[in-house]
């Protein structure tokens, strides 16, 4: 997750395979969001970098830098996985996002964020998409409680997918801001 300041126009790096450990990986970049709070607003660019590794073994190197001067809000670099997939070695029980593909009514999608939360004490930051335009997301607070985001589409026409919402809540919490701050997360081509 790499934030943008206004004034910053930076573009998705080149898509070529890196190396990295034991594999090449391609470098992708997911999607470009626009989050907006009750004063600010910004703009962050999405990377799914896969992994890779010989004979069932998982292996990534450390990213590159990005190639933006620092902002007031740190990049950031997170594991994310689906609770509903089965993976090599446990992945999910060391992700520090967990998002479900699967929709749920409002009060469902929230139980399921604690749920998943209480059941990954790894996990820091947790989404369940809603069927329609929102999704519940939630974040391990320090005390082990729960803190709860719900950024609505706002004025975006389209949502942003579960992914990106969970990722830039990450990000924003990692930073050390409240995740009831975003007001509202869309896509940056909406």
């Amino acid at each position: 997750m790499c934030f943008v300041g206004p004034e910053e126009s930076v573009g998705p790096r080149a898509g070529g395979p890196r190396r990295t450990g034991l594999s090449t990986l391609p470098v992708t970049v997911l999607a470009s969001v626009v989050w907006r709070t009750e004063s600010t607003r910004g703009r962050a660019h999405v990377r799914l970098d896969a992994l890779a590794g010989p004979e069932g073994g998982l292996s990534y190197g450390s990213p590159p830098p990005c190639a933006h001067p620092p902002g007031t809000l740190p990049c950031d670099v997170h594991l994310w996985a689906d609770p509903g997939v089965t993976y090599r070695r446990g992945l999910a029980e060391c992700a520090d996002v967990l998002v479900s593909r699967t929709p749920s009514p409002p009060a469902g999608a929230r139980s399921r964020v604690a749920h998943l939360l209480v059941r990954h004490p790894g996990c820091l930051t947790a989404a369940v998409p809603e069927p329609g335009r929102g999704c519940w997301v939630g974040v391990r607070g320090g005390s082990g409680g729960i803190r709860y985001a719900r950024p609505e589409t706002g004025e975006f026409t389209d949502r942003a997918a579960p992914l990106l919402v969970a990722s830039l809540v990450h990000a924003w919490v990692a930073a050390g801001r409240a995740p009831a701050a975003l007001r509202s997360i869309g896509p940056a081509d909406a």
